[in-house]
C-alpha cells in the first residue's frame, strides 16, 4: 500500500472565520478604493448583492468562483483573499537559521518514508 506524500507546511490552514473575515476586509476595502456600492460589486462578479451585503457583515461566506473573481477583477484590494491561498504572500521572510529547520524537518521526513517504502518494498 502506498503511502500519502509528506508535506511539509509551516503555517495553519486558514480557519472558516479568518476566510469569512479576509473576504469582508477584502469587500470594504473595494467599496473605499473604487467608490463602489455592494450591488456594484455583485455585478462585476456575477453575484447576488444580497450575497455580497452579507459577506460584508461576516454573515456568509462566498463561493470560491466568487472569491476567484473578486480577486481577479479587484487584484489592488485582494491581498488578504490571495493569503487564504498562499500565506507566504504576508510572511515576513525567513531567517537563514529558519529555512535551514525547515529544510532539515523536510530532509528527514523524506527519509523516513523512502525508509517506509524500502521496508514495504522487502516485504
Amino acid at each position: 500500500m502506498a503511502s500519502a506524500p509528506h508535506v511539509l507546511c509551516i503555517f495553519d490552514a486558514p480557519s472558516r472565520e479568518s476566510a469569512v473575515a479576509a473576504v469582508a476586509r477584502t469587500i470594504g476595502l473595494i467599496k473605499r478604493r473604487h467608490a463602489l456600492s455592494c450591488a456594484e460589486i455583485a455585478r462585476a462578479i456575477e453575484c447576488s448583492s444580497d450575497t455580497i451585503e452579507r459577506a460584508a457583515r461576516e454573515e456568509t461566506q462566498l463561493t470560491l468562483d466568487a472569491a476567484a473573481r473578486l480577486a481577479h477583477f479587484f487584484p489592488d484590494c485582494s491581498d488578504k483573499l490571495r493569503m487564504l491561498f498562499d500565506p507566504a504572500i504576508g510572511a515576513k521572510p525567513a531567517t537563514m537559521e529558519e529555512r535551514v529547520d525547515r529544510a532539515q524537518a523536510e530532509l528527514a521526513a523524506v527519509r523516513a518514508e523512502l525508509s517506509e517504502q524500502r521496508r514495504e518494498a522487502a516485504v
